[in-house]
């Protein structure tokens, strides 16, 4: 092959699945670059190694000795290319065009290197990553090599450097165990202590190793690694090595975030934050771990002090134009690129309001932040439906008045509120309706269709939710039944016309129907046992669904009408006996000659049991004794 473009070098470990999805990655490069393939086998099958040979141009049988610039360099040394780019069998690219494209142009003539993004995975399913920029492609010059036994770098890295739109996805931290991530940690850092101590003053590992820590949360050796690169730093003042002092102060406040140690947190950021060697980017990073910690301190003073420091830190930055080499540098910082998202800068956004408005100080936020706050509240609303569950802060905006909350969730369609609300009670959650309804009461301020739905389906879902074996007393399970009715019965009104709500109801959804049965059951007489129990048989048949309730009240139902049955029969047989003493005591007062005095009591008696005989008698008797 001769005039070479590019030379792709892999080390390849025999991971078959993997580097055979590397390798596919790669065709379209191959097919529109002159492109030669140099894998290098650090310890395949001798099945697998036959198989690599009928993929690349050249195969390297390399002896593994536990240092990644020797196997490198072993590739390097037969590459032929002009630009050579070196990958790991566990990795490949989503979309080569943008190589293609670079190479292929005049305008690579212009650069000597380029970076990439990869998304180095925390786990096989992909979900969860950090994202940075690598530089994995140089142009070839005598000179060029690899250095580190790990995370190894070509060297000398000179001359322009080139961001293609790219990624990678790489999958070497993606463990499937917790013993398995330890291990490999060990070994990476076993390593990268070996090169601390050979070049003690090379941040490049220093920082690896920070880096490493994080990824394991190893919290107090991620602390110890940050003190000890302040110390190598003490002294140093130039661009680089200032932003790679902000890597120390964020591991260190990384440390202290896992322990809780909020106040240790304050005073740390706080005395970094004097350091006038800062950077933008590195005093963005210190206000955000401030306001982290004022945050969970509930210090809503220096959380809007915090917030207000990082937003405006934040656009400034933004907005300040970069020179291409400048930027790569500070969007590969490890750890403080993992702040300087837009996602944080909303949430500061949305903190420094809240903080702002708890202090009565809703005049203070800048018009700016409120109309992104919206525009935030606005997406969420459109991206995943949820927006009866915004964070509880939007909740308190609009409650304040600070943002239109009742208006943005009023111009939703209806059909996105219906469905939200129907899922939510298929999914049974009791803490979220509830969450909801008080937020919604807040905020509300006029009638609509919307809040009548809601309202229905909060009750319904919560008559779901009860349990057979739950214990619930009259006046609870009534107020429920009570409370089920109206905001059915309240929903059928609004959208059906009078006549369905009466004869059949065929038309009427199955809950609307036993609302109707169970307000008839309610408005029932007190000692209508049977017609009570006989219009929730009638609820229960329209919607199945109100089972246990309805077990439950007709069970309570039948419990009242028996105890009753019991009271009525003890006050019979108490008023039988006391009638046979009176009956007794008026014989008597006869024998004494106390006609007019028995015939009073007769006749009292008389009122109580007027179809007793013997007092029927007695009466008729005093009478005609006195007449």
């Amino acid at each position: 092959m001769t005039d070479i473009k590019l030379t792709i070098s892999i080390l390849v470990s025999g991971r078959e699945e993997t580097t055979k999805k590397c390798l596919q990655s790669l065709h379209d490069i191959r097919q529109r670059i002159a492109t030669e393939l140099i894998l290098v086998d650090t310890g395949c099958s001798a099945r697998f190694h036959e198989w690599l040979k009928m993929q690349a141009e050249k195969v390297i049988t390399f002896e593994w000795c536990k240092d990644f610039a020797k196997a490198r360099n072993a590739g390097l040394e037969q590459a032929k290319g002009e630009w050579f780019l070196y990958l790991d069998d566990d990795e490949w690219f989503e979309d080569t065009a943008a190589l293609v494209d670079f190479l292929q142009s005049d305008v690579s003539k212009e650069y000597e290197q380029a970076v990439y993004k990869v998304r180095n995975y925390q786990d096989k399913e992909g979900t969860r990553y950090t994202e940075e920029w690598v530089s994995r492609m140089i142009r070839l010059h005598p000179e060029t090599h690899f250095e580190g036994k790990v995370h190894e770098y070509l060297t000398p890295s000179v001359g322009r450097c080139k961001k293609l739109d790219m990624y990678a996805h790489p999958y070497g931290y993606a463990v499937e165990s917790e013993e398995s991530r330890k291990a490999h940690f060990e070994r990476n850092a076993a390593l990268l202590q070996a090169l601390i101590e050979e070049e003690p003053n090379n941040l490049k590992w220093r920082i690896q190793m920070i880096q490493e820590c994080a990824n394991l949360g190893a919290v107090e050796r991620l602390y110890l690694e940050g003190e000890r690169m302040l110390e190598v730093m003490q002294y140093a003042d130039t661009p680089f090595i200032n932003l790679c002092r902000g890597v120390a102060y964020v591991a260190i406040l990384m440390s202290e975030t896992a322990r809780g140690s909020y106040s240790d947190m304050k005073q740390s950021a706080w005395q970094y934050l004097q350091n006038e060697r800062n950077p933008k980017l590195v005093m963005c990073a210190l206000y955000w771990y401030l306001l982290y910690a004022a945050v969970q301190t509930q210090d809503i003073v220096l959380q809007a002090e915090a917030a207000g420091k990082f937003i405006r830190l934040y656009r400034e930055y933004r907005d300040i134009p970069k020179e291409e080499q400048q930027q790569i540098i500070e969007e590969s910082m490890p750890l403080i690129k993992d702040v300087m998202t837009d996602k944080n800068y909303k949430s500061a956004q949305l903190l420094n309001a809240v903080a702002l408005t708890q202090q009565g100080k809703m005049d203070e936020i800048a018009r700016e932040d409120i109309q992104e706050i919206c525009k935030d509240l606005e997406a969420q609303f459109k991206d995943n439906g949820e927006f009866l569950f915004v964070p509880d802060e939007y909740w308190l905006l609009g409650e304040a008045g600070v943002i239109p909350m009742e208006e943005m969730i009023l111009s939703l369609p209806i059909s996105q509120w219906m469905a939200m609300t129907s899922v939510l009670e298929e999914g049974k959650s009791p803490e979220r309706w509830g969450r909801a309804e008080k937020t919604l009461q807040r905020i509300c301020t006029r009638e609509d269709l919307r809040y009548i739905y809601f309202d229905r389906k909060s009750i319904n879902s919560r008559i779901l939710l009860m349990d057979e074996q739950e214990l619930c007393d009259d006046e609870q399970m009534r107020g429920m039944l009570e409370e089920f009715a109206i905001c059915n019965i309240r929903y059928a009104n609004s959208i059906y016309t009078e006549e369905a709500l009466s004869g059949d109801m065929d038309i009427l959804e199955e809950e609307c129907r036993a609302a109707i049965w169970i307000r008839r059951m309610l408005e029932c007489d007190a000692n209508d046992w049977s017609g009570q129990l006989e219009n929730l048989k009638q609820a229960a048949i329209a919607w199945p669904r109100l089972g246990a309730i309805a077990k439950q009240y007709a069970a309570l139902i039948a419990e009242q009408q028996e105890r009753q049955s019991k009271q009525a029969k003890q006050a019979e047989d108490e008023l039988g006996k006391m009638a046979a003493d009176v009956k007794r005591q008026v014989i008597t007062m006869t024998e004494n000659g106390m006609y007019a005095e028995a015939l009073e009591i007769v006749k009292q008696l008389r009122q109580m049991l007027p179809e007793d005989e013997d007092f029927i008698y007695l009466e008729q008797e005093l009478k005609n004794v006195l007449a």
